[in-house]
């Protein structure tokens, strides 16, 4: 027979898979009749969540999934609208026991940057769409995907104003990983990244028909290979 900290955690696997979050926070009764708040974290991000501040020490591991223990067992979430300054805003969930954006919400600046998703103890985390402001050096680009303390974290697609697109891996607001990236020029890179480099094995893809398939370092041309 399943206990209910079994069952607890297969709950959580269940709403994550086909889910676009990493992780997701559920609740059991402990034989003492007092509830315990557990995160269940999905492979692709569950060494980087080792040591989250709001967890346990202790974690259970399996081939799939991370489970930590939360340090508070409960979450207690309101929604509020809060006025910084003209045009600077918030409106959506916050911890209550902090007073920090948690859940979901809009956080709006006065340079015009916005973003709509989730927030984990006040950093954007999750899932979120963020279009940045007429003021900024990004004006009128926009991110739909994930977030990780504040940064773009994760799965995402970025579109520039000038219609430039990636669509790939991120890590910690760089194109670091796999992923395929479209200029306004329609040419097309496919393969690796590193820090907004291309580096690895990669393609790319030119508006006269040709392309170019091989090693890149530094987003240079380093060994070209034969494709199979």
């Amino acid at each position: 027979m399943e206990s209910n900290i079994d069952i607890a955690i297969s709950k959580g696997k269940k709403l994550l898979e086909g889910s676009s979050k990493g992780y997701i926070d559920v609740r059991y009764s402990t034989p003492e009749e007092c509830m315990v708040t557990l995160r269940v974290i999905a492979p692709a991000i569950g060494e980087e969540m080792a040591g989250y501040t709001c967890m346990s020490p202790f974690s259970s591991s399996s081939s799939e999934y991370t489970v930590y223990r939360m340090t508070s067992n409960v979450i207690d979430l309101e929604h509020m609208d809060i006025t910084y300054s003209e045009m600077d805003s918030y409106s959506g969930q916050i911890k209550v026991a902090t007073g920090k954006k948690h859940g979901c919400g809009v956080r709006k600046w006065k340079n015009g940057t916005m973003y709509k998703g989730e927030w984990v103890d006040g950093d954007k985390e999750g899932h979120g769409t963020q279009i940045w402001g007429y003021c900024t050096e990004w004006a009128g680009d926009q991110y739909v995907g994930q977030w990780l303390n504040g940064l773009m974290h994760g799965k995402g697609i970025y579109t520039c104003k000038n219609g430039t697109t990636y669509e790939g891996d991120w890590r910690n607001n760089c194109m670091n990983g796999y992923g395929i990236r479209k200029w306004a020029n329609e040419d097309i890179y496919e393969g690796y990244w590193d820090e907004n480099n291309m580096s690895g094995l990669g393609t790319m893809y030119y508006t006269d028909g040709s392309s170019w398939h091989g090693t890149w370092k530094g987003s240079v041309q380093v060994m070209k290979l034969n494709k199979k």
